[in-house]
């Protein structure tokens, strides 16, 4: 098939890329290796300039009604979620106050469990885009005209041969289309290794108020951070 964009990976960069090119009216084709969207919280935050970006889309009334009201723009260090904050320090993001100051919108608290799924129903709601699951990208090379690869089906194992003008690489930290490219990291490939646990409980009142958009703990030689991803008592 030939299609003008070729798009690797369907997180919120890939979606949103899509759901960009299709209202200046480009075709495109997303691809994901995974069944669906994501089944895990994963990045929680979407700053100011997201939210702005969103807003030219008709898509941040959806993000503000689902996501947390979780006091995300601060941290707190302490020895457990019941023990008294010993620092506060900020993530980076303005807040209420400063918002309004900047623009007409604010930063927003919603998972990619939850994010991802209103991205997606956007980009397929244009004819010019088709996002498709379970498709890898196995080969891709470039000449002079046009980028070629080869996608298969992990399903069925079907091959589909595609020619684009360009190749988005939005699928991650291993991306596959940066290693075809010969794109070297830069700075660290690792940061730390760390076990991610999603579980369910209500510890509202164990918290204090306001709620925090990040917990760093440490108690009995241990360091973790517990964070808010849902309004269903999922942390």
């Amino acid at each position: 098939m030939d299609i003008p964009v070729l798009i690797v990976g369907a997180g919120p960069a890939g979606l949103c890329t899509s759901i960009m090119l299709s209202r200046l009216g480009v075709r495109s084709l997303v691809v994901e290796r995974h069944a669906g969207t994501s089944i895990h919280p994963k990045a929680t935050d979407i700053s100011l300039r997201t939210m702005e970006l969103l807003r030219q889309r008709g898509l941040d009334h959806q993000v503000r009604e689902a996501a947390l009201d979780a006091w995300f723009v601060q941290s707190v260090r302490a020895s457990t979620l019941a023990s008294p904050e010993v620092k506060v320090t900020s993530l980076g993001y303005p807040d209420e106050e400063e918002s309004r100051r900047l623009g007409i919108v604010s930063p927003a608290a919603l998972a990619q469990d939850y994010f991802e799924p209103i991205l997606l129903e956007a980009a397929r709601s244009y004819d010019g885009a088709e996002v498709r699951f379970n498709t890898e990208l196995t080969t891709i090379r470039q000449d002079e005209a046009s980028v070629h690869a080869t996608l298969v089906d992990r399903a069925t194992n079907r091959m589909t041969r595609v020619r684009a003008q360009y190749v988005i690489g939005a699928d991650g930290i291993s991306s596959a289309v940066r290693q075809a490219a010969n794109i070297a990291f830069e700075g660290p490939a690792q940061v730390g290794t760390y076990i991610s646990v999603l579980f369910r409980a209500d510890l509202s009142h164990l918290a204090p108020m306001p709620q925090r958009g990040l917990y760093m703990v440490q108690w009995g030689g241990h360091t973790g951070l517990i964070l808010p991803t849902s309004r269903d008592g999922a942390p």
